[in-house]
C-alpha cells in the first residue's frame, strides 16, 4: 500500500512540475492528476481491511473500517476509469473536427455522472444496511472463528454498485479502440488496453479464490483480497503514468517517433504545440488561424486550421517556380539557345 501511494504522489509531483513541457500538455495534466489520486484512494482499501479485533481494534472501530471498503474501493476505481475514457474521448472529439477547440468542460460531465451516481448507492447503502464486522465461529471445540465485514441485504447495493463500476472500463475500451492509431503522445490506446487485460485476469483469477476462502481462512482470505485490491493501482500507474515518464526522457534526449499517425502528420496539437517538425506547421497565418503561439498554460486541445492549406499550397508552388528558374539559368545549352 506504501508503494502505491508513495509512487502515485511522486508522479503528480513530476507531472505538476513538468506541466508545461509538450509530453506532458498533449497527456491532458487535469486527467493525470484525477488517475493519481485515484489509485491513492484505491490502495487505501488495504488499509481498511487489514485489521481486527486481534490488532486492539474495537467493535466500532471495525464497523467504520467495513463502512468505508466500499467507499475507497468503488471511488478509486471510478474515479480512474472515468479520468481514462474522459481523456481519450477528448482526443477522438479533436480528431473528428466536431469542435474546433474541447475545453475539460465539453468532455467531463459523463465522468462527474457516473462519479456521482456511485456516491448516491454508497449513501444509501451506509444509511440503510451499512457493513457490520461480524465473527464467525467455525470449530466449536477449537475455537476457531473467521472474521469478515457482512450487511444483512449485501447485494442489494453491491449489485448496482459493480454495475457502475462496470461502465467505465467499458467505456474505456471503446474509447482506446476508436483512438488505438492515434499518436501516442495524445492517445494511450495500447497501455490502456495492456492494463485492462492485466486487471480482468486479475479479478478472474482472485475473485473466486476470495469468495472460497471467506469463510474458510481468514489469512487466505486476506491475502488474495490485498493482491486484488493492491494489482489495480499499481498496474495503473506502471501501464499508464510510466509511458508518460520515458516519452518525456526521449524529448529530452530528441528521439522523436518516426511511425505516422493520427495527430501527428495533420499537425493536430494540444494547446497550440505541434509534434510535426514540418516547418510548414509553424507558418504565421493572419488573424485566429495563427494558433502557434497560443498560452501553454491553456487547457484547450485545437484542430489544425483550415486557413494553412492555401497558405501551403502558396509557399509549395513558390519554391517549384524557384527551382525551375535555377535549373534555367544554370543550364549552359539552354543559356546558348536563348
Amino acid at each position: 500500500m506504501g508503494i502505491s501511494i508513495l509512487a502515485a504522489l511522486c508522479f503528480a509531483a513530476w507531472v505538476f512540475v513538468r506541466r508545461k513541457h509538450r509530453v506532458l500538455v498533449a497527456s491532458q495534466p487535469f486527467f493525470l492528476y484525477i488517475i493519481c489520486f485515484g489509485t491513492i484512494v484505491q490502495s487505501s482499501t488495504i488499509f481498511a481491511v487489514s485489521w481486527d479485533e486481534g490488532a486492539g481494534w474495537t467493535q466500532q472501530q471495525l464497523d467504520q473500517a467495513c463502512v468505508s471498503l466500499p467507499w475507497l474501493m468503488a471511488s478509486g476505481f471510478v474515479l480512474v476509469y472515468s479520468a481514462i475514457f474522459t481523456k481519450l474521448w477528448r482526443v477522438n472529439k479533436v480528431l473528428q473536427a466536431s469542435r474546433r477547440v474541447v475545453k475539460i468542460n465539453h468532455v467531463v460531465i459523463p465522468m462527474a455522472v457516473l462519479f456521482g451516481m456511485a456516491i448516491l448507492v454508497l449513501i444509501l447503502w451506509t444509511a440503510i444496511d451499512p457493513l457490520r464486522w461480524v465473527r464467525k465461529e467455525k470449530n466449536f471445540m477449537t475455537g476457531e472463528s473467521v472474521g469478515q465485514c457482512n450487511a444483512t441485504h449485501l447485494w442489494t447495493f453491491a449489485g448496482p454498485l459493480v454495475i457502475l463500476m462496470v461502465i467505465p472500463p467499458l467505456l474505456t475500451a471503446f474509447f482506446a479502440f476508436k483512438t488505438k492509431d492515434v499518436d501516442e503522445s495524445f492517445s494511450d490506446s495500447w497501455w490502456v488496453f495492456a492494463m485492462i487485460l492485466i486487471q480482468l485476469e486479475v479479478v478472474l483469477i482472485s475473485a473466486p479464490v476470495v469468495s472460497i476462502l471467506r469463510d474458510e481462512s481468514t489469512n487466505g482470505r486476506y491475502l488474495g483480497l490485498t493482491f486484488l485490491l493492491w494489482s489495480f493501482p499499481v498496474s495503473t500507474l506502471t501501464l499508464i503514468m510510466t509511458p508518460k515518464l520515458l516519452a518525456y526522457r526521449k524529448a529530452l534526449r530528441g528521439v522523436e517517433e518516426k511511425k505516422a499517425k493520427r495527430g501527428e502528420t495533420k499537425g493536430v496539437r494540444v494547446t497550440g504545440i505541434p509534434l510535426s517538425s514540418n516547418p510548414v506547421t509553424n507558418l504565421s497565418v493572419p488573424g485566429n488561424a495563427s494558433a502557434s503561439r497560443e498560452d501553454p498554460s491553456s487547457d484547450e486541445i485545437a484542430s489544425p486550421p483550415s486557413s494553412i492549406l492555401p497558405v501551403v499550397a502558396e509557399v509549395t508552388e513558390e519554391r517549384v517556380e524557384s527551382q525551375n528558374l535555377q535549373s534555367a539559368n544554370s543550364d549552359p545549352a539552354l543559356v546558348h539557345a536563348a
